[in-house]
């Protein structure tokens, strides 16, 4: 019976937290989420403008090709069916971050200081791997 006086208090808080209860904010909160999805997809970049195909330059070596219609600010793709061990970028894409995590075969091209890749065609990094013939490009991200 003591400890009966803990519920109201437990139900205050609840109501005044808004716990339990749908935003008050109706459409105009609907309006933004959807302004923002919109905002967020301006980044990404078609087939049209963008296409990033593997090239195998030797039994452990790729050449990630680039060809745009737009400048590109980063890239993020997976490579399957062999083991990275190291990535370089090109004279293209020099002044971009290349990193991989050896594990999951995600690799990322991105610029820390607003550089961009200009419009163009050719490589923009090279990809040193266990067996350049085996490898699959997977999950390409394009950002403009």
């Amino acid at each position: 019976m003591k400890q009966i006086w803990i519920i109201p208090i437990i139900m205050c808080l609840l109501v005044a937290t808004g716990c339990g209860r749908e935003s008050q904010e109706g459409p105009k909160a609907k309006k933004n989420v959807l302004e923002k999805k919109q905002s967020q997809n301006l980044l990404k970049v078609d087939e049209k403008d963008a296409l990033l195909k593997s090239k195998v330059l030797s039994a452990t070596t790729l050449s990630l090709d680039l060809t745009s219609s737009v400048p590109i600010r980063g890239i993020q793709c997976t490579i399957e069916g062999t083991r990275i061990t190291e990535i370089k970028t090109t004279a293209r894409s020099a002044k971009l971050l290349a990193n991989f995590n050896e594990n999951t075969g995600i690799v990322i091209l991105v610029s820390m200081s607003g550089e961009k890749i200009a419009p163009g065609a050719g490589s923009i990094a090279e990809v040193a791997c266990d067996q350049a013939a085996n490898a699959l490009l997977t999950n390409v991200k394009i950002t403009k």
